[in-house]
């Protein structure tokens, strides 16, 4: 039967509701970390974009087939935008007129070739009854008209079409300059607004420094001066200590992708997921990376916690074995219940002193 060992509630950081608790501060935290960025943001006023719907203006007019609703807002009317929309605004709308018809055409064209082979499916049915002698079930003159009708149809929607796209055309070579100078102009805004967002997300990310830094500071004191006095309470400092220290890494880090080159980094991203041997180096190493990461991280902490020298001091602070944690006022150099070796002679002064301790208590060797 193996030795017993003995366990000293005042050894134990905490209990296991105890932890339960700490956990629930944990995320409480965090979640009301997200709660107050999510206000802080809502204290400078954020910029308004340039009116999306410019980019209408500004693609294929070939292709505009709706009238684009602008609401356009101060930055719009600091570049004049409104005034160049507006003023391009009967023209477009005649093209949009003319997409439209056209795009209608189109459309009854295709219906109309769709109903015309199945026409012409229906025929030859037709046509194979007849040459087996059987009754005819369909009329192949009906039949033949609608065919013949559907494509003359076609003809000439055809026909209109060759005859309204160089019309269009030649409109919107007309407004060329003018569809020139509103995406100068629409460019200059979105330059205009690139800045002000930045300088927002500049003054964002001081206000969030502001609140969670301090914190951040606070509990770091007060999480190494309980480390050092290896209190009961560490523990419970370590828990807001931890939770303000992933609320400054997400500041960090939410401020840097902002102002990182977000298209060097898609390109690079891109050409990694283009090849097939890259893509699972990058999975695989980012796996490795958050495993190692997280892993060292509760590597550290562990050690730090159950370091041997913090051990032994913690127990023989309470007069108890670093070894079984038996109390060692009946023993002077080993414990009695294990066997280990609790004092040694100092080689500096030689008096007795702790083996596990650091420095002799009689010179300070």
């Amino acid at each position: 039967m193996g030795k017993d060992t003995y366990t000293e509630i005042s050894e134990k950081k905490t209990s296991k509701l105890g932890y339960l608790f700490l956990i629930a501060l944990f995320i409480f935290l965090i979640i009301i970390g997200q709660t107050v960025f999510h206000d802080i943001q809502k204290i400078p006023k954020r910029p308004k974009a340039p009116s999306y719907c410019v980019n209408s203006y500004l693609g294929n007019l070939k292709a505009v087939t709706q009238e684009p609703r602008c609401y356009f807002t101060a930055i719009d009317k600091k570049f004049k935008l409104d005034i160049l929309v507006s003023a391009l605004k009967p023209t477009i709308n005649n093209i949009i007129s003319i997409n439209r018809d056209i795009s209608k055409k189109s459309k009854q064209i295709n219906t109309n070739e769709r109903t015309i082979h199945d026409l012409l499916r229906t025929y030859d049915v037709s046509l194979q009854e007849t040459i087996a002698n059987e009754e005819a079930l369909m009329d192949k003159p009906e039949i033949k008209n609608q065919i013949v009708t559907l494509r003359a149809a076609n003809e000439k929607f055809r026909a209109q079409i060759k005859e309204s796209t160089p019309i269009r055309d030649a409109i919107i070579k007309s407004i060329h300059d003018r569809i020139k100078e509103l995406s100068s102009a629409y460019s200059r805004a979105k330059d205009h607004y690139n800045t002000k967002a930045a300088y927002y997300n500049f003054k964002i990310f001081l206000l969030k420094i502001l609140f969670v830094l301090p914190v951040f500071l606070v509990f770091l004191r007060l999480y190494t001066k309980f480390k050092k006095k290896d209190s009961p309470y560490t523990i419970i400092v370590t828990s807001v200590f931890f939770a303000s220290t992933i609320l400054l890494l997400e500041i960090v880090l939410v401020f840097l992708y902002d102002i990182l080159p977000k298209q060097w980094l898609e390109r690079i991203f891109k050409i990694l997921m283009e090849s097939p041997v890259l893509r699972y180096v990058v999975y695989y190493g980012a796996v490795i990376l958050v495993i190692s990461l997280l892993g060292g991280i509760v590597y550290f902490i562990q050690k730090k916690i159950y370091d041997p020298q913090r051990v032994a001091a913690r127990h023989l602070k309470s007069n108890k074995c670093p070894g079984c944690s038996f109390d060692l006022r009946l023993s002077e150099s080993y414990c009695p219940n294990c066997g280990r070796q609790i004092r040694t002679e100092c080689p500096s002064c030689n008096h007795r002193r702790y083996k596990d301790l650091a420095s002799c208590p009689y010179c300070g060797t």
